[in-house]
């Protein structure tokens, strides 16, 4: 049998043990109303059977402790993931802050390997070619006006067309001769343009190297740390998905703690209750009781060696029982019918003080005088009481206050 099967055996016994003993206290707290028939001479409490000693707190103290050594192992190792990511981002950020100086690089790359000066190269060249452009165009169309010039340079002068054709071609022939210059000047001119602009080609690359050189590793670098860092993100998504399974169980365990602690304090109550109806003489010995286990052994004990009888008179048990009910009026304390008997502002629920003034075997009025500073005042109706018992709330502590109350 391994030890969580060990547990969950201990665990069955302990709860059937302790129905056990639920049961058997169904004669003692009578879902704890008290009413006037239980100042007369009632038979003596039925003791409930020995409560079991097993040491179960023992074990489940080691499981609890387990789960929460395994919560801070998680804890941990999320931590230390997420300081690796904001380690991996600090890293980028510094990676990506050396690039900020690329573009400066750049420039003096292309001053060093001769770029600057290829371009401004290719640029007089570009601007030559263009003056020879312009020159050209300008001998055609002056060619296209040489034969109407020579015709009007004539005109009335009786020259033949015979005569002054030897004129036209001449002029003709000489801007043929600056046109082939001028076309001989742009051939050059271009092939400069040419060597210039391989020129200019082998310095940008050289200057692309440069910058390559010292560039190209900061940015795999960043690659490779962008890679790191999803990688630890992934890993931090598991880690915080184990954990808050881990937390999951720690909080349904501490739910579980603080219900089986109201439900305790809730039974010790009715417990006391019942002790001081039934052996009043014996009921300062739960004062300093502060847990239903205890008080449930005092109780049988109680209830096997004392004769149920009582010294106090008729007035002294209703004072007695009177007086017990602030025990009640508790945080944390629920009623036979399971409603919350102090609510979150501090005052007594419309339900929890129906069922428990109904219970008390006394004058309501006295009860209402004693217990109705506890009800919240602006709504004194929804606790059943008649506009007679409103008033008699005008008389005690803090009737007029709006705000809760600290029981």
């Amino acid at each position: 049998m391994n030890k969580q099967e060990a547990l969950n055996n201990i665990r069955t016994q302990f709860v059937a043990k302790t129905q056990a003993q639920r049961d058997a206290l169904a004669s003692i707290n009578n879902n704890f109303t008290i009413t006037s028939d239980s100042l007369k001479n009632n038979p003596p409490i039925t003791p409930p059977i020995t409560p079991d000693n097993t040491n179960v707190n023992g074990v489940t103290d080691t499981v609890a402790s387990g789960i929460a050594s395994n919560l801070d192992t998680l804890t941990r190792e999320r931590d230390a993931k997420q300081k690796a990511l904001e380690n991996s981002q600090a890293d980028i950020k510094k990676l990506m802050g050396e690039l900020t100086g690329k573009t400066a690089d750049t420039q003096t790359a292309n001053e060093t390997a001769g770029v600057n000066a290829a371009q401004a190269k290719e640029s007089e060249t570009v601007k030559q070619i263009a003056s020879l452009k312009a020159q050209a165009d300008s001998l055609n169309r002056e060619a296209q006006a040489i034969p109407i010039q020579t015709q009007n340079q004539f005109a009335n002068s009786g020259a033949t067309d015979r005569g002054v054709s030897p004129i036209t071609t001449a002029k003709l022939r000489d801007n043929a001769l600056k046109a082939l210059s001028l076309g001989q000047q742009a051939d050059i001119a271009s092939a400069k343009l040419t060597g210039s602009q391989i020129d200019l080609q082998n310095a940008k690359d050289k200057a692309q190297q440069i910058v390559d050189l010292k560039y190209n590793p900061i940015l795999q670098e960043i690659k490779n740390k962008q890679q790191q860092y999803d990688f630890i993100k992934g890993n931090l998504s598991t880690a915080e998905k184990k954990r808050g399974e881990a937390l999951q169980v720690s909080l349904n365990r501490e739910a579980n703690k603080i219900k089986k602690q109201k439900e305790d304090e809730s039974n010790l109550n009715k417990l006391k209750i019942e002790v001081i109806k039934d052996y009043p003489q014996k009921a300062n010995l739960l004062d300093n009781v502060k847990t239903y286990r205890d008080a449930l052994e005092i109780a049988t004990n109680i209830a096997q060696t004392t004769p149920k009888k009582s010294t106090l008179t008729e007035g002294q048990k209703k004072t007695q029982i009177f007086n017990s009910y602030k025990d009640v009026f508790k945080r944390g304390v629920v009623d036979s019918k399971g409603n919350t008997v102090i609510d979150s502002n501090g005052f007594v629920t419309p339900e929890a003080w129906k069922e428990i003034i109904n219970s008390y075997p006394g004058s309501r009025a006295d009860f209402i005088r004693k217990y109705g500073y506890l009800l919240y005042s602006k709504d004194l109706g929804a606790y059943g009481l008649t506009q007679t018992e409103q008033r008699l709330i005008n008389g005690t502590p803090s009737s007029s206050s709006s705000s809760g109350r600290t029981v």
